[in-house]
């Protein structure tokens, strides 16, 4: 269905005892020139002075609960039944949108594109001050793409009918659930995606699913995933193609040639970035 002239578009903030960076995320979304916006933040019970904060831009929150939860995606499948708007946006509190005309852009982008959810770009900034990079996604999202990889999260907009119809997060995945939903959204019901060509925020690499202590839960939810939507010989002969697509042999090559500090120190430049803002 079309879009509505100035449709609105509700922004989603799950968060929990998150004093040292809510500020920032609000005033970054309070600078945007679009102006139809609901901002709906779902705290799980923070005891720091998080709610304090938000009681300073309370007229500026459309709506505010706090009352525990069973993880984020609870939350954020709370939010998603609070909401109001035609599209969604999922806004941690630690990352930013990456310029002021970025929710315009999209709203604009959606209403030209026949397309369930948006998809960008983002910045990556590392919390041990190592130079950013910028997270490209492929204009054409395929299967095997997910084979080593997933959309940004953090880059992408959502028809709010997108949960409607593909239903909401799982929350027996406490790190993988939204990988879960796209392969369930684009393979299951499959939903329209859209790639759309500008960064749309500066992804602090600090949470939950980039904390080294949670890789090995990572993996092995990556792995219940993957065995619900793709097939043995699809894993195998995915996995086989993107060793060649991405040119990982080449990477192998140079590290054994050049060693693991040069090759580090090499790889370096080609992911240099500047934060916008």
């Amino acid at each position: 269905m079309p879009l509505n002239n100035n449709p609105k578009v509700s922004v989603i903030t799950a968060c929990l005892n998150s004093q040292k960076h809510i500020e920032r995320a609000i005033k970054s979304l309070q600078a945007q020139t679009y102006d139809n916006i609901e901002h709906i933040i779902i705290d799980g019970r923070s005891t720091d002075d998080t709610l304090k904060i938000l009681d300073k831009y309370k007229d500026r929150i459309a709506c505010l609960v706090s009352e525990p939860d069973k993880g984020i995606y609870d939350a954020m499948n709370k939010g998603v039944k609070h909401s109001t708007g035609d599209i969604l946006y999922f806004f941690n509190t630690d990352d930013r949108l990456y310029d002021k005309d970025v929710i315009k852009d999209v709203v604009d982008f959606f209403s030209r594109k026949e397309t369930d959810f948006v998809y960008g770009d983002v910045i990556n900034s590392y919390p041990d001050n190592s130079a950013p990079s910028v997270g490209r996604y492929p204009r054409i999202i395929t299967k095997r793409h997910f084979l080593r990889n997933t959309i940004g999260h953090p880059a992408t907009f959502f028809r709010k009918a997108c949960f409607e119809t593909a239903g909401l997060y799982d929350i027996r995945y406490k790190i993988a659930s939204d990988y879960e939903w796209y392969l369930r959204g684009l393979y299951k019901y499959h939903l329209r995606s859209a790639h759309i060509d500008r960064i749309i925020s500066v992804f602090e690499c600090s949470g939950v699913s980039m904390t080294h202590s949670n890789f090995a839960r990572i993996e092995e939810e990556n792995v219940i995933v993957k065995k619900l939507y793709f097939k043995p010989t699809e894993i195998i002969i995915g996995k086989f193609v993107n060793f060649f697509l991405y040119l990982d042999f080449i990477r192998i090559a140079a590290r054994l040639i050049l060693g693991k500090r040069l090759y580090k120190f090499a790889s370096g430049f080609n992911k240099r970035a500047v934060i916008n803002g």
